[in-house]
């Protein structure tokens, strides 16, 4: 999971993951985690790979190690976003 997007960005997360497919969309909805978008107007999205089965709970904070998987989560956004961005660049 990486980057935050507010309910306003919405539909550059959703014209992105329609391009990429092995991207999809976290929704976090006033209290819980959804592993799909749900519109909402005060919703936060975030940029997701893996396993897009919406029936998975996705909240990272209820682990024990907490702040091991927040720090495992920073590091694996700086790779995907940077992942995304070279991408562009190595096309012929």
């Amino acid at each position: 999971m990486s980057g935050g997007f507010s309910s306003e960005k919405a539909d550059i997360l959703l014209n992105f993951v329609r391009r990429d497919p092995a991207y999809h969309i976290i929704t976090f909805a006033s209290d819980r985690y959804v592993n799909r978008f749900e519109p909402g107007r005060n919703n936060i999205y975030y940029l997701a790979d893996g396993d897009a089965d919406p029936n998975l709970v996705c909240d990272p904070f209820l682990a024990l190690d907490w702040h091991l998987v927040f720090e495992d989560s920073i590091c694996k956004t700086f790779a995907m976003l940077k992942d995304i961005k070279n991408r562009d660049q190595t096309k012929g």
